[in-house]
């Protein structure tokens, strides 16, 4: 999964915003207050430090 496709693309993971911890939303420094799992804009510009890796899957092994 590349980090450009368009699951990524949404508020939360915007340089210009930050995450309210109370409700979830963010401040975006273009649009000001916005609901980070649906929004997203033409302003959007990838931040890959606020995007959360996946774990790997651990795999147990029994005899």
């Amino acid at each position: 999964m590349s980090l450009l496709e368009h699951d990524n693309n949404y508020c939360k993971n915007c340089l210009h915003a930050k995450t309210l911890s109370s409700t979830g939303d963010c401040i975006c420094e273009k649009k000001g207050v916005v609901v980070s799992e649906d929004h997203f804009c033409k302003k959007f510009t990838l931040d890959p430090f606020k995007i959360m890796p996946m774990k790997k899957p651990t795999i147990d092994f029994k005899l």
